[in-house]
C-alpha cells in the first residue's frame, strides 16, 4: 500500500540521484483512482479515464464510455490526450499526420478512432519538444467534463525545497504555463506531515 513512509524514501532516492520521475496522465490517474483515500481526507470525483494504443482500441473503448449514459448524462463526449512527456500539448501538431493540437474532442466513436490514427506512432511537436519532436505510443480517452469554472490543482515534489508543494490557480488547468506568479498559489509541507486543511 502507498503511504507516506514509502514516498519519503522514493523522493530521497530521486533527491539524491538527481534522476527524474515521468508518468503519463493516465498513470497518474491510475494512482489516484486507487490511493485516493489514503491520501486526503476528501473525496475527489473522478470521471470516466482509459489508456489506448490503437485507433482500434481507443474506438471500442469510447464506444462502451458513449453508451455509460442515463437521465442525468444524456450523452458522453470524449477528449483524447496524447500521452507524451512534454508540455504545450494542445498547442502542437503531429509532424506526419499534420494534425494540430494533442488534445481533441470527439462527439462520436468514429471521430476517436480518427484522431487516434492520426496521433498513434506519429511525432508530437510542441515548444517543449523541439524540431525533433516526441512520439506518441498511447492515447488517454477521458469524458469531456462541461464546467461552470474550471480550476487548477497540483500535487508535486520540489526538489530545490526537498518537499511537497500544492499548487493551486483559480484560471484553471489549460495553458498553465502562461498564467502569471499573482494567480498562482504554492503551499509547502514535509513528506509524512498530512495535508493542513485549510490548503485542501
Amino acid at each position: 500500500m502507498l503511504n507516506f513512509q514509502t514516498a519519503k524514501s522514493a523522493f530521497r532516492l530521486l533527491h539524491n540521484s538527481r534522476c527524474g520521475l515521468y508518468m503519463h496522465e493516465y498513470q497518474a490517474y491510475d494512482l489516484l483512482k486507487k490511493y485516493q483515500l489514503n491520501l486526503v481526507p476528501v473525496t475527489i470525483p473522478l470521471n470516466q479515464g482509459y489508456r489506448a494504443t490503437t485507433p482500434e482500441d481507443a474506438f471500442s473503448i469510447s464506444q462502451r464510455m458513449m453508451a455509460n449514459v442515463s437521465k442525468n448524462k444524456p450523452f458522453v463526449d470524449i477528449v483524447i490526450k496524447a500521452q507524451v512527456h512534454a508540455g504545450g500539448r494542445g498547442k502542437g501538431y503531429f509532424k506526419e499526420s499534420g494534425l494540430k493540437g494533442g488534445v481533441q474532442i470527439a462527439t462520436k466513436a468514429e471521430e476517436v478512432k480518427e484522431y487516434c490514427d492520426k496521433m498513434l506512432g506519429k511525432t508530437l511537436i510542441t515548444h517543449q519538444t523541439g524540431s525533433i519532436g516526441k512520439r506518441c505510443n498511447e492515447v488517454f480517452l477521458v469524458e469531456k467534463i462541461y464546467l461552470r469554472k474550471e480550476l487548477y490543482l497540483s500535487l508535486t515534489l520540489d526538489r530545490s525545497r526537498g518537499m511537497m508543494a500544492v499548487i493551486t490557480s483559480e484560471k484553471g488547468g489549460v495553458n498553465i504555463e502562461d498564467v502569471e506568479a499573482s494567480k498562482m498559489h504554492k503551499f509547502f509541507f514535509e513528506l509524512g506531515e498530512d495535508i493542513p486543511l485549510d490548503v485542501l
